[in-house]
């Protein structure tokens, strides 16, 4: 799974751990709208960074919370998270 800022590592009901190569435009704190994607539907979720790790020259993990869910958001990000368990990370989009 990849965003606009960069390749999903992990994926959970409760955030996301992001690979980011070339420039960080993020930091700590900073929060954004994200919408994930899967072939029945679609949730918008608004996500908080809480961690920068840096890996090296231009290469960072970066630690997403997501916050502000109502419960329709949360059970249909469940829902993509038991899907993607299944079938390969790369089916589903974040923008």
């Amino acid at each position: 799974m990849t965003t606009p800022l960069g390749q999903v590592l992990d994926l959970s009901a409760s955030g996301m751990k992001l690979f980011i190569k070339g420039r960080l435009t993020l930091a700590a704190g900073d929060r954004f709208d994200a919408s994930l994607d899967e072939r029945g539907g679609q949730v918008d979720l608004t996500g908080r960074v809480v961690r920068i790790e840096k890996l090296g020259v231009r290469r960072h993990a970066v630690a997403v919370q997501f916050i502000d869910m109502t419960l329709e958001q949360r059970r249909r990000l469940e829902s993509i998270v038991d899907a993607a368990m299944f079938v390969s990370p790369r089916l589903w989009i974040a923008a």
